[in-house]
């Protein structure tokens, strides 16, 4: 945000409090002329059955499905899951985790899926939209995200439309969106023992 012309504007609208509080700190701006509001679920995310074919494509018959879903990014911190899957290969064998995306860290991915040997315990797939997403959402039976910024995470909000509970790392703005213990857990930032736990 250009220095020159942000304390300009009338009102400024953001989707959290924490970003709300970002910007009052960073540019000394006046807390009256900033409001947080937070981001909804469009109307084609709502609950459905697990769609069959999807479960049959991907082998998920008997198992316990993880998403994550969101650019492939340090910021989104995808590989810290992979450290997560790795645990839970020995404590929860029948869990699988399905990364929906596309980023610059792609291949760094699939050489830690290769190393820890979890091909079968790990599927990336690309972006979906409209009905295929909400598909991809309803498989899951836990919502997975470990980013470590946020200015509100709408994807969180989605997979809550669809009824699944989160595990979310606790940091920036995760708490407007999940109370720890109702919706889902806010779990303790790369600590791979406290996301185990709770998942």
């Amino acid at each position: 945000i250009n220095h020159l012309f942000i304390k300009c504007w009338d009102l400024i609208i953001t989707d959290s409090h924490a970003a709300r509080k970002d910007l009052i700190d960073r540019y000394s701006l006046n807390p009256n002329k900033i409001v947080a509001i937070h981001n909804g679920a469009p109307e084609y995310i709502k609950p459905t059955a697990k769609n069959q074919r999807l479960l049959h494509q991907f082998k998920l018959s008997g198992k316990t499905v993880l998403l994550s879903m969101g650019l492939l990014t340090v910021r989104k911190n995808p590989l810290f899951l992979i450290e997560v899957m790795k645990r839970l290969k020995t404590t929860h064998p029948n869990t699988v985790l399905i990364i929906c995306g596309k980023g610059s860290l792609k291949k760094s991915l699939l050489q830690l899926i290769k190393q820890y040997q979890l091909q079968k315990q790990v599927i990336i797939i690309d972006p979906v939209l409209k009905q295929d997403k909400n598909d991809i959402f309803n498989l899951a039976d836990i919502f997975v995200h470990p980013s470590l910024h946020e200015g509100f995470p709408v994807v969180v909000v989605e997979a809550m439309t669809c009824g699944k509970p989160v595990v979310i790392s606790n940091g920036y703005s995760a708490s407007e969106a999940v109370s720890d213990g109702q919706e889902g857990y806010l779990a303790k930032i790369n600590n791979v023992y406290d996301w185990v736990q709770a998942l």
